[in-house]
């Protein structure tokens, strides 16, 4: 697991605590993105170094935690991103553009 602009440890806290700063509680609060590869295709670490890149690509100014799952064929992670940019406290746009934003940066890393 790992972290990026939060310690992933605290994550679930963290991110309500600036959800609550920017009076941003309702609606959604956060986003999951599943990131898997093939099985073979990276260790367990690289798939997590490659889930916090793609994390800093898409949402350089949110809180998101990378917890990768080892525990199935292929190596797989679970990126979840609060919805709050920390700078200007507005919410990710989660629309078409955002998901081809995704598969783009994905491309890339």
């Amino acid at each position: 697991k790992s972290g990026l602009n939060c310690d992933v440890d605290y994550a679930k806290s963290s991110f309500k605590a600036a959800r609550e700063l920017y009076g941003k509680t309702d609606g959604n609060q956060g986003h999951v993105i599943i990131q898997s590869f093939q099985p073979g295709e990276v260790t367990p670490k690289q798939c997590n170094q490659l889930g916090l890149a793609l994390a800093e690509k898409l949402a350089p100014n949110h809180q998101v935690a990378v917890y990768t799952h080892a525990d199935t064929d292929h190596v797989h992670n679970h990126i979840v991103l609060n919805s709050i940019d920390l700078n200007t406290g507005k919410k990710f746009n989660n629309n078409k553009q955002a998901l081809r934003d995704v598969r783009a940066f994905n491309d890339e890393v």
